[in-house]
C-alpha cells in the first residue's frame, strides 16, 4: 500500500507524463498545420494565376480606356502634364509611366502591367516574410504558417479585380511600398536598440518608399502619419522623428499642386458628419476581405458580414491600445504590424469619406480587398505571434484551424469567382469587337466598357497607330480577304444557327448577331465566328458566357458557353456569311455555318 507522499509523487509524475505527451501532439499538430497553411497559400498563389490567365484582356476597360485616350490627346500636347494629372483623387505616376512603356515598345498590349501585379504581390509576401522573420525571429513551423497565411492574403482570388484589371496596378503596388517603409522604420530601431551603428541609410530608404507610395495610389499619402506615429512609439530619437515630420511636410504640398477634388464623390466635410455611416461602411470595407463580394449580399441581411468586419476593427483596436499603453518593451514585430494595421484602417477612413454617397455596399467592391486583406494578415499574424508565446499550443492550433476554415470557406468561392471573371473577360472582349469594328452600340459600351461617352477619335488614333486591341490579329484581319487567313473545312465539322441579327440604332451599317456554334462531333465551343460580305472580313463574333436557352437545347454540362454575339459592318443589301473557327481542325480552318440577310430577321 502506498503512503500518501508517495501517491503524490506517483500522481505528479502521471500529471507530468501527460502533459509531456499532450504538448508533444501540439508539438506534431503544429508542425502539420504548419505544413498546411504553407501548402494552402501555394495553392491560391495558383489559383490567382489562372485567375489572371482567365481574365486577361487586351481590350481596355473603364478608367484603362480613360487613360489611353487621354494618353492620345497628350501626344500631341504634353505627355508630362498627363503622367501629372489626377485620377480621381489619385496620383498614378507609377502606372502612368508603365503604361508609357507599353504603349511605346510592347503595342499597348497590357501584359505588363499584369506582371506588374503578380510580382508586386508576390514582392509584398517576400517582404512580410523577412519581416517576420528579422523582426519577431519567426522560424521554423510557425513561419512556415505565417508565411502560407501571407501568400493566402495576397492572392486571394476574392480581390478579383486587380488581378484582372491592368489599371490596378496601383492598387496593389502602393501595399508594397508602404510595408517596405514600415519595415526599414523599425529595423532602424532595432538596430539603435540593439547599438549596431548608422542605419540612416534605412531611414532614407522608408522615406523614399513613402513618397513612392503617395505618389502611386491616394490612400499611399496616409503612410506619412503612420510613419510618424510609428516613430512616437518605438521612441526614435527627436531628429528622426523631425525628418519624417518634415517629409510629409515636403510631400504633401507637392501632391497637392493642382488638386482638385472629384465631382462625382462624396465631400470629406459632409461625410465626416455621419459618423454611423462611416462605420459601417468601414466594417463591411473589412468584412469583404473575409467573405467575397459574391456571396456577399446573401449575408448582409442577416448582419453577418458587418459583424465580422466591426469584430475585426474592434480586435485591431484593443491591440493597439493593449501596444501603447504597455509599459514594458514592446517587440518590433508588433510595432511593424501595428503600422500596417493602422494605415488599412486610414485608407478604409478616407475611401469611405470620399465614398459614402455610393453606400455602403460599395465597400465590399473586390478592388478594395487588396487592402482589407492586408489588414487581417496583420491582424492575424499579431494574434498568432501572441499565442505563440503562450506555455501550451492549444491556443496556437485554435488559430490554425480556425484560419484553414476561413481557407476552406474561400475555395468555395473560387468557382463563381471564376466564372464572374469569364463573364466580365467576354464583355470585355465584346466591347472590343464593337470598336474594331466601328460599330457604336452605346448602350451596351456604356454599360461595360466606359460609363462615360467613348472619345471615338481617340480609338481611331489608336487604330491608326496599331496600337492596344488594334494591334491583334483580329483587327489587322478586319476589311481583309477572307481566302488570304483561312480555308474551308468540311461542313459537318460543326453545328450553328444564328437567332437574331439587327441593326444597332446609332449606327445604320452597324449590326449585332446572336446565335450558337459547336464543333460538330465533339460539341465543344469553337474559337471564334467570323461575318464575311463580298470576301471581306467585315465582323467578329466572341463566346457569349450565359445563354440559357442553348443551354436547354443541347443539354451538354457546359452549352452555356457555345452561345457566341458579335457585331459587323455591313452595307444596306448585301448579305453575311458566316463561319467558325475552331482549335480541333487547325486554327486556319475555317467552319461555314450560314448565310444571313439582316432583313430576314
Amino acid at each position: 500500500m502506498l503512503t500518501p507522499s508517495v501517491a503524490n509523487r506517483v500522481g505528479q509524475q502521471t500529471m507530468a507524463n501527460e502533459s509531456a505527451e499532450t504538448s508533444l501532439r501540439q508539438s506534431k499538430l503544429t508542425h502539420i498545420f504548419g505544413y498546411l497553411i504553407l501548402a494552402i497559400g501555394a495553392g491560391t498563389v495558383l489559383s490567382a494565376a489562372y485567375v489572371m490567365r482567365a481574365g486577361y484582356s487586351i481590350v481596355p476597360y473603364w478608367d484603362e480606356l480613360e487613360e489611353m485616350t487621354s494618353y492620345v490627346d497628350a501626344t500631341h500636347q504634353s505627355v508630362l502634364s498627363w503622367i501629372w494629372a489626377q485620377h480621381n483623387e489619385h496620383r498614378i505616376l507609377f502606372y502612368k509611366s508603365l503604361f508609357i512603356v507599353d504603349m511605346q515598345f510592347l503595342h499597348g498590349r497590357n501584359w505588363p502591367m499584369y506582371v506588374a501585379i503578380f510580382c508586386s504581390q508576390a514582392a509584398l509576401a517576400v517582404v512580410i516574410g523577412y519581416m517576420l522573420y528579422k523582426l519577431g525571429e519567426v522560424k521554423g513551423p510557425l513561419w512556415r504558417a505565417c508565411f502560407g497565411l501571407t501568400l493566402f492574403c495576397m492572392f486571394c482570388p476574392s480581390q478579383w479585380e486587380n488581378f484582372c484589371w491592368a489599371f490596378q496596378l496601383s492598387f496593389v503596388l502602393v501595399n508594397l511600398w508602404v510595408a517596405a517603409a514600415v519595415l526599414c522604420l523599425v529595423s532602424y530601431k532595432q538596430r539603435l536598440a540593439s547599438g549596431q551603428p548608422g542605419g540612416m541609410g534605412l531611414v532614407l530608404v522608408s522615406l523614399l518608399a513613402a513618397t513612392a507610395a503617395t505618389f502611386t495610389n491616394g490612400n499611399g499619402i496616409t503612410i506619412w502619419p503612420v510613419l510618424i506615429v510609428l516613430a512616437l512609439l518605438t521612441k526614435l530619437p527627436w531628429r528622426q522623428v523631425a525628418i519624417y515630420v518634415l517629409g510629409l511636410a515636403c510631400v504633401a504640398p507637392v501632391y497637392l499642386i493642382g488638386y482638385h477634388s472629384p465631382s462625382k464623390h462624396a465631400s470629406p466635410l459632409d461625410s465626416i458628419r455621419q459618423p454611423r455611416q462611416i462605420l459601417e461602411y468601414m466594417a463591411n470595407y473589412f468584412a469583404g476581405g473575409v467573405m467575397p463580394d459574391s456571396a456577399i449580399l446573401k449575408t448582409r441581411p442577416f448582419g453577418v458580414a458587418p459583424a465580422i468586419g466591426l469584430l475585426g476593427l474592434i480586435a485591431a483596436i484593443a491591440l493597439m491600445l493593449s501596444l501603447i499603453l504597455r509599459r514594458s518593451k514592446k517587440g518590433f514585430l508588433e510595432l511593424a504590424l501595428a503600422g500596417i494595421i493602422l494605415y488599412a484602417m486610414a485608407t478604409a477612413l478616407i475611401t469611405a469619406l470620399g465614398r459614402l454617397n455610393f453606400g455602403p455596399l460599395q465597400a465590399f467592391t473586390s478592388r478594395y480587398q487588396s487592402f482589407a486583406l492586408l489588414f487581417w494578415l496583420a491582424l492575424a499574424l499579431w494574434i498568432i505571434s501572441i499565442a505563440a508565446r503562450r506555455p501550451t499550443a492549444g491556443y496556437l492550433i485554435a488559430v490554425y484551424i480556425l484560419i484553414i476554415v476561413i481557407a476552406c470557406y474561400a475555395a468555395t468561392q473560387y468557382g463563381g469567382i471564376v466564372e464572374h471573371v469569364s463573364r466580365h473577360k467576354a464583355a470585355r472582349e465584346l466591347g472590343g469587337v464593337a470598336m474594331i469594328t466601328g460599330v457604336h452600340d452605346d448602350g451596351f459600351l456604356r454599360s461595360q466598357i466606359l460609363s462615360t461617352p467613348i472619345g471615338w477619335p481617340e480609338v481611331e488614333e489608336l487604330q491608326t497607330r496599331q496600337l492596344s486591341l488594334f494591334s491583334t490579329p483580329r483587327a489587322k484581319q478586319f476589311g481583309q480577304d477572307f481566302a488570304r487567313f483561312y480555308r474551308a473545312a468540311s461542313p459537318d465539322t460543326c453545328e450553328g444557327r444564328v437567332d437574331e441579327a439587327s441593326y444597332v440604332s446609332t449606327n445604320p451599317e452597324g449590326i449585332v448577331i446572336h446565335g450558337w456554334l459547336v464543333q460538330g462531333l465533339k460539341g465543344d465551343p469553337m474559337e471564334e465566328v467570323l461575318f464575311v460580305a463580298e470576301g471581306k472580313i467585315v465582323g467578329f463574333g466572341v463566346l457569349e458566357p450565359e445563354r440559357f436557352d442553348v443551354l436547354n437545347a443541347l443539354r451538354p454540362r457546359h452549352a452555356s458557353r457555345r452561345a457566341w454575339i458579335g457585331y459587323a459592318q455591313l452595307s444596306e443589301g448585301k448579305t453575311l456569311e458566316l463561319y467558325g473557327i475552331g482549335s480541333g481542325f487547325g486554327h486556319n480552318d475555317s467552319c461555314h455555318i450560314d448565310t444571313v440577310s439582316v432583313g430576314s430577321y
